[in-house]
């Protein structure tokens, strides 16, 4: 630039171009680091949950009437009761925002 080897528009040119590129590298990195946290947590809350199903009896003799009902609560989302005696208990796993492509093992999304 000093020595008249490259002109002023070519160079502010070129540098405007290499700035934007950086800027835009630096927020991709920003979103990929949100997304790697968020699928961390979200595989936290899983394993979380399938934890507490797991353990869901230990230690259920020692409980009090408080304690069975908190751990309930903990795991079952709904109870469904029918006339003719059928029930249906549905569990609460947190899953809402968990990437599935471990192993394979779950359809990819349409």
């Amino acid at each position: 630039l000093e020595s008249g080897l490259i002109e002023d528009l070519d160079f502010k040119a070129r540098y405007d171009r290499i700035k934007q590129d950086l800027q835009q590298v630096r927020l991709a990195q920003e979103s990929l680091a949100m997304r790697s946290d968020l699928e961390r947590v979200s595989y936290e809350a899983l394993k979380a949950s399938l934890d507490e199903l797991m353990n869901f009896g230990k230690n259920w003799e020692f409980l009090d009437h408080e304690g069975k009902r908190m751990r309930l609560h903990s795991v079952v989302k709904e109870v469904r009761v029918f006339p003719e005696g059928r029930v249906e208990v549905d569990v609460f796993l947190d899953v809402n925002e968990v990437f599935r492509r471990d192993m394979g093992s779950w359809p990819l999304r349409a």
